[in-house]
This record gives structure tokens, sequence and C-alpha cells, in this order.
């Protein structure tokens, strides 16, 4: 009879609680309101690193059977998964009753309905409120963010073009990635996805070997206009380059003396409509691709452009190696664009708080990115850009390879500036 009685005692109390509409609590908003950084992985689903409920296993969130949503965990769940009232028992150590109350008091609000993205067609808003969830997640110590460190880029220059950090499905394998939005005046209008992966661990195309690196956001009508418009017109000499991350490299060192925009990849064409806009907006353009038969044939398309011989060096690389705002202070005095002005003590790619020894016990060996940076920042110190370290991506940091002799300078061929 006491056991009978105990039931009823806890049907009363579960009464003043509907339980039917808790169970469909939005878990993504709940699980978020406990300090968890959730990333979207496919329509119906969230994952995020770190459950907040055991703060020991990767956390997922969806869909059960019956429709209702449901979190999966390793420590915390079965198979099954378990509901919104599993998760505050696991995360407030509570008993089922509890959890109701608790629940109840904590009143989720679901989030705002994302737009949906049509085949075919590129949903500005849709794309945005991609962009709200994974900005956030990209940090300096996300996967993608010590990518990007390791490439020299700096947090700043991620929030000035609106970087984000996600994952892109490339033949059914989902891999990190770096978001990258295109915008003109103002407006999205496309974006791509950039794998953060070394070239020797990223997809190849079906078919051959040629490596798989970027991604066009679903409806993207980025044919016929420049990237990094979002930095504005304020120089009179643009550096038309390939890929957006040479863009970012090349603003980040010398946006004090040069505008810069790229045309998207090797294959993209430089339209009339894109060589008007430049002539109109620029009285001096240099052109830097990864080949020099590129730079021409797009130099050829713009009155009065330059092609750049960059001796199949790119600006990122050059980042790297920590020469790339002397090159093009170089470049600029020698076109007679620029003044020859005191020589200026470049800031490394990252503070080195990291302490170096011999550069050479480094050689051969596997290094994380932070200190990869550090690396590159003591070399210039010590050998002033005569010397640079070079070294292969890999999927935990950075393999070094050795020291290497400065490249040649950037040089353009034929006819006068």
């Amino acid at each position: 009879m006491e056991f009978i009685e105990q039931l009823k005692a806890d049907a009363t109390r579960h009464r003043q609680f509907d339980t039917a509409q808790l169970l469909q609590t939005d878990l993504v908003a709940l699980v978020e309101s406990y300090g968890a950084e959730l990333y979207k992985d496919g329509a119906d689903w969230h994952k995020g690193r770190q459950c907040p409920a055991c703060n020991s296993s990767a956390i997922v969130i969806g869909k059960g059977k019956q429709g209702h949503p449901r979190f999966w965990c390793n420590t915390c769940t079965g198979r099954s998964g378990g509901s919104a009232i599993d998760f505050v028992e696991k995360a407030e150590k509570v008993d089922y009753t509890a959890a109701l109350r608790i629940l109840s008091s904590r009143k989720i609000q679901p989030r705002p309905a994302q737009p949906q993205q049509q085949e075919g067609t590129f949903s500005a808003a849709y794309w945005l409120g991609k962009l709200q969830e994974w900005r956030p997640a990209l940090t300096p110590q996300s996967v993608v963010g010590q990518y990007l460190l390791g490439r020299g880029l700096q947090p700043e220059t991620w929030a000035a073009f609106g970087l984000g950090a996600c994952m892109c499905e490339v033949e059914g394998v989902n891999y990190p990635a770096v978001a990258i939005p295109w915008t003109v005046d103002g407006q999205l209008i496309g974006g791509r996805y950039r794998l953060a992966l070394p070239k020797s661990e990223s997809p190849t195309e079906p078919g051959n070997d040629k490596p798989i690196r970027f991604k066009w956001w679903r409806g993207s009508k980025a044919s016929g206009y420049l990237y990094g418009d979002q930095t504005g017109v304020n120089h009179d000499v643009l550096i038309l380059t390939e890929g957006e991350l040479n863009d970012v490299s090349i603003w980040q060192e010398c946006k004090d003396s040069v505008d810069v925009r790229s045309v998207g990849s090797e294959n993209s064409t430089i339209t009339p409509e894109i060589a008007e806009r430049i002539t109109k907006t620029w009285g001096h353009v240099l052109v830097w691709a990864d080949k020099f038969k590129v730079a021409e044939t797009w130099a050829a398309a713009i009155p009065g452009a330059i092609p750049l011989d960059t001796d199949g060096v790119d600006a990122n690389q050059r980042l790297q190696d920590g020469d790339l705002r002397a090159q093009i202070a170089e470049l600029l005095v020698g076109l007679g664009l620029r003044e020859e002005s005191a020589p200026a003590t470049l800031p490394p790619v990252m503070p080195a708080v990291i302490e170096i020894g011999d550069l050479t016990d480094y050689v051969g060996q596997d290094i994380d990115a932070p200190t990869w940076a550090a690396l590159q920042a003591e070399c210039h110190r010590r050998y002033d850009g005569l010397w640079t370290m070079r070294a292969d991506q890999t999927g935990q940091g950075y393999h070094v390879t050795g020291l290497h002799a400065k490249p040649l300078p950037l040089e353009y061929r034929g006819g006068n500036p």
C-alpha cells in the first residue's frame, strides 16, 4: 500500500507540470543555455565537442523516432538518447520531479525558425543565419582557428572579413572548413567553404587526384564580382589576387598602403564589367596570380594593369615567410607608386611568447600552430628575412622541413609601369 500511495503522490506532483510540452523543449536552446558551443551538421542535427551535463563526451542533438527532440552522449545516455527532462536530470544531478520543476522554471524560448534555402537559388537570409552560427564558432582554440593562425592570419583579420568556422560535406564526409562570405555594397551575394586541411589530406575529385580545396555555397552568384568589397576603397593602388586567403593576407599586412581584391580561382574570368569597375575605381592595378600566365591574361583584360612575376610563391606563403609587407613595399617603390621610407620593424606573424632555441633543432620535428608561428617570427628577427622556415601542414599541426633562402623579389615583366 505504501508503494501505491507513493505513486499517487508522484502523479499528483507531476500533474502540475505540462510534461508533454516540456518534452518538446528546444533542446538546442536548452543545451546552449548551459554553456555548450554547438554547430549545425545537416538539416536537423546539431553537434558539440563537449556535453555540458558530463563535461567529458561529445553531444549530438536531433529528433527521436517519435519526433521529439533527443540528445545523445556516450556518458549520459544509451543508444536511445535522452529528452530535455533527462538532460536537466544529468546536468543538475537531480531526480525526475526536480528536473520537471527546473525545466519548467527556465522557460526556454525556441530559436527563431531559419529561412530555408531553395535549390538553385541564393537566399541571403538563409546564409546570414548560417553565419550567425559559424562566426562565434571561429575561435583561436577551434580546429579552423588553429588552421588560420598557422597560416599567419590573425583574429582581427577574421573579424574584418566576417569569416566563420563550419563543417563542409564532400562526397558524404564532413570536413572542418573556413566559411568565407562574398559581399558587394554590403549585400551578401555568395560564399565559399575553404577546407581547413593540408593539401595532402584533402579529398580528391572523382576520377582524378586533383584535391578539393573549395566548395561554393549553394546558389552563390559571385561570377562577375570581386572578393574583398567589405574592406572598402582607401588607396589609388589595387592588388588583384588569386584566392581569398591571399587577398586576406595582403590586406592584413598592407592595408595602410594598398587596396586588395580577389577574382577567385585561376579559372575565373575578368569580365568587361569587372574591368570597367576596376579602372573607374583605382588608378594603378597590379595583378598577382600563382601562375604568371594567369596574371598576364587577367592584366590584359584591364587597361594599364601590370602582371607580377611572383616566382610561383603566393601572398599567404610570403606572409608565413615573414616578408610579405617588405616585398610589397619594395615593389611599390620600384614602380614609383610610393616614396621610399625608412625601414620599419615588421610585426611578427604572432607574438613570440614561446621560447625558441636553435632553429635547426626544429627541422624534422612536428609542432603545433602557436609554436610554428613563434618559430617564423624568431627566424625573421634573427635573419632579417634573408632566410625563412618552411613546413608541411599536418592534421595536428606542422612538420618543419628546414631553413630556406628568401624567395626572389616580386617583379613585373614587359612595358613601363
